[in-house]
C-alpha cells in the first residue's frame, strides 16, 4: 500500500510601514468574518520529537550543487528535468533524504520547526514544497522491484515540478517501510554563495536578488536566548538586489537569519529567505525543540500573553496587556487567514494581515503594529509561543521594548494549533525637552557622519514650542496650521526669513531628514515634536514641525 501526500509550510511574520490608509477597513474585515468558516484548513499530521540528528553529509554554505546519482529514482528525476525544463539540485536532494529518513524511522512527517531546520541545514534558504510517496515492500538490496513497481507513481510525483524550478528526490528504507520524498522550489529570491559561518567580526554576508517587485529589503538575526539584531545594508546595491551584513553571536551554536522584502506600492512586508548561521562552526547536525518558553498547560489568549510576559521579563522588557476586543476579532479571523495561506490566496491573506495590524479594536491609541502567524502540532499556547520566538522577525516584534499591547487569535483544528498574533506600540506623548533632545542627538549624529557641524538649536522665548505641540495633539488645529503658526512666530522673534518642514514618522530613531537639513554646513533650527492621527486612520504617529532660519535678521521698520 502506498500513500501520496503534498505539504506546503505556513508561517509568516509581517511588519508595515508608510501610509496607514492602505490598511484593510473595519467593514471589509466584517465581511470576511461573516463568511462560512472553512471546513478544513490543515491537511497533514506530524510527529513531534524533542531532538533529531541529521544523517548528513551537510553543507557549510548556501550554494547549489549536483544531485547525487545513487538514489533509485535520481535518473528518473534527471530524465524528467530534461523534458520539462527544471533543474536537479544537490541541496534539495539533501532535504528529501533527511525527510525520507525521518518518515521511515518515525512513521510520519516532521513538525514545521524541524522542517525549517532540515531545509536550512541542507542549504535551502526557504521552505521547499514537498511531495511524499510512502508504503511497504519487502527488502530488496538492488531496489529493482522498487523501481519496477513505483516508477510510474514517482513520475506522477515529479509532474508537480514546474519549468525553471529546482528539485531533489530521495528514497529511504527501514525494514519493509519505504519513503520517497520529492522536494522542489521556485527560487523567487536567489542567494549568492553564502557561508554559514560568520567572518572574524561575527557577520554573515548575505547577497542576492529577488524577482519580486521589492523596493526595500532588510534582515533580522537571532542573538542568544532572547536577543535579536538588524542586518545592515552595505549600500553597494539597490533593490531588487541586496547585500546585507547580518550580526550573530559567536557563542551561539546556531542562529536564524530572516531576510524580508516590501514590494512597491504595498504596505505589508514578507519573509523571502530564512538562513541558518553556524556561529561556533560546524557540525550543528542536531535539531532541538525550542526551550525558551517553559512547557505549561492552557491554550487561551491569556495563557499566551502570560507566558510571553515571562520571556519579556527575562529580556528586560515591560509586560504586555491583552486587548480583549482585538483578540475577539482575531480569533474569528484566524481560520480564514490560515485557510488563505494554505491555499496561496495572497489577496485574502494580505487583506486579513493588514486589517489585524491596523488594530482597529485596540482600546488605546497606537502607532505601530506587527503580525506573527504560524501553526504547530500541539495543544498549548506555550508550544506555539516557543516556535514564534524562534523566528527572528517574530521575536523582534513580540519582545520589542516599545510594544505595549497584544492581541491573540488562536485556532485549534485536530492536532494543529495556529496563532494569529499582533503586537502594538502605544502612542507615547512627547516630553519637552527630553524628546526634542533625543531627536536633536540623532540628527547631529547623522550630520557628523556626513562631516557636518552640529545644529544650532534656537528656542522661542519662554520655550513656547510645547504650546504648539499641545494644540496639534488636542486637535485644536492640524500640523499644517501649526507649521504656519510656528513659522510666523519664528519670523517675528528672529526677524529672519525661514523655511518650514513637517516630517511624519512612526519611529523617532528613524527619521527621514530632508537633504537640506543634512547637507547644509551651518544650520540654525527651531522645532518641536507632537503626535497626530487622522480619525480615518488606525494609527497615530509623530510629527516633527521644523523651521530653518535663513540669512541675517532684517532691520525693523
Amino acid at each position: 500500500m502506498r500513500a501520496l501526500v503534498f505539504v506546503s509550510v505556513v508561517s509568516a511574520f509581517s511588519c508595515a510601514t508608510g501610509s496607514s490608509n492602505r490598511f484593510t477597513s473595519v467593514d471589509a474585515l466584517k465581511k470576511v468574518m461573516q463568511k462560512p468558516r472553512p471546513a478544513k484548513v490543515f491537511t497533514t499530521q506530524s510527529v513531534d520529537v524533542d531532538t533529531w540528528t541529521l544523517a548528513g553529509p551537510l553543507p557549510t554554505q548556501y550554494a547549489d550543487g549536483p544531485h547525487e546519482t545513487d538514489s533509485p529514482f535520481a535518473a528518473t528525476l534527471a530524465e524528467q528535468a530534461a523534458k520539462k525544463g527544471f533543474r536537479t539540485s544537490g541541496p534539495l536532494a539533501c532535504v528529501a533524504r533527511e525527510l525520507a529518513r525521518f518518515s521511515v524511522e518515525k512513521k510520519g512527517q516532521p513538525t514545521q520547526p524541524l522542517n525549517l531546520f532540515i531545509a536550512a541545514r541542507c542549504g535551502v534558504p526557504h521552505g521547499p514544497r514537498t511531495r511524499w510517496l510512502t508504503g511497504t515492500m519487502p527488502e530488496d538490496p538492488t531496489n529493482a522491484k522498487l523501481k519496477a513497481q513505483w516508477t510510474d507513481e514517482v513520475v506522477t510525483l515529479i509532474d508537480a515540478v514546474q519549468p525553471g524550478e529546482r528539485a531533489g528526490i530521495a528514497v529511504e528504507r527501514q525494514g519493509d517501510h519505504v519513503a520517497v520524498v520529492l522536494a522542489h522550489t521556485n527560487d523567487e529570491t536567489m542567494l549568492e554563495a553564502t557561508s554559514m559561518t560568520p567572518d572574524a567580526e561575527g557577520m554573515v554576508l548575505v547577497r542576492g536578488v529577488t524577482t519580486r517587485r521589492a523596493d526595500t529589503l532588510y534582515g533580522t538575526t537571532n542573538q542568544g536566548r532572547t536577543g535579536s539584531a538588524d542586518c545592515v545594508s552595505t549600500q553597494k546595491v539597490e533593490a531588487p538586489r541586496f547585500e546585507l551584513k547580518c550580526p550573530v553571536l559567536k557563542s551561539d551554536e546556531t542562529a536564524w537569519i530572516s531576510i524580508g522584502a516590501r514590494e512597491k506600492g504595498r504596505v505589508l512586508g514578507f519573509e523571502v529567505l530564512r538562513l541558518l548561521a553556524l556561529p561556533s562552526g560546524p557540525p550543528a547536525t542536531t535539531w532541538r525543540a525550542p526551550t525558551l518558553v517553559k512547557a505549561a498547560p492552557g491554550a487561551s489568549a491569556a495563557d499566551f500573553v502570560a507566558q510571553l510576559n515571562v520571556v519579556r521579563a527575562e529580556a528586560g522588557a515591560k509586560p504586555l496587556t491583552l486587548s480583549e476586543a482585538q483578540t475577539k476579532d482575531q480569533t474569528e479571523l484566524a481560520p480564514f487567514f490560515f485557510h488563505a495561506a494554505s491555499n496561496r490566496d495572497a489577496v485574502e491573506e494580505d487583506a486579513i494581515a493588514l486589517g489585524v495590524m491596523a488594530g482597529w479594536r485596540v482600546e488605546q491609541e497606537i502607532m505601530n503594529g506587527t503580525l506573527a502567524a504560524t501553526s504547530v502540532d500541539g495543544t498549548t499556547a506555550a508550544e506555539l509561543l516557543a516556535h514564534l520566538l524562534d523566528s527572528p522577525g517574530s521575536r523582534k516584534g513580540l519582545l520589542s521594548p516599545r510594544a505595549g499591547v497584544l492581541a491573540v487569535g488562536l485556532f485549534q483544528e485536530g492536532p494543529a494549533l495556529a496563532g494569529l498574533v499582533s503586537a502594538y506600540e502605544p502612542v507615547q506623548a512627547p516630553t519637552w525637552p527630553l524628546t526634542a533632545d533625543k531627536v536633536l542627538t540623532a540628527l547631529n549624529g547623522q550630520r557628523a557622519r556626513a562631516g557636518k557641524k552640529p545644529v544650532q538649536w534656537v528656542l522661542l522665548p519662554s520655550s513656547a514650542e510645547p504650546t504648539f505641540a499641545e494644540g496639534v495633539a488636542k486637535q485644536e488645529y492640524d500640523s499644517e496650521e501649526a507649521l504656519q503658526r510656528f513659522m510666523s512666530a519664528a519670523t517675528n522673534v528672529t526677524q529672519r526669513s525661514v523655511s518650514g518642514w513637517r516630517i511624519r514618522t512612526y519611529d523617532l530613531d528613524d527619521v527621514r531628514w530632508p537633504s537640506e537639513v543634512l547637507e547644509q554646513d551651518q544650520l540654525e533650527l527651531m522645532f518641536f515634536v507632537t503626535t497626530e492621527r487622522d480619525r480615518k486612520d488606525p494609527w497615530g504617529g509623530y510629527v516633527l514641525v521644523m523651521v530653518i532660519l535663513k540669512g541675517a535678521a532684517q532691520p525693523s521698520t
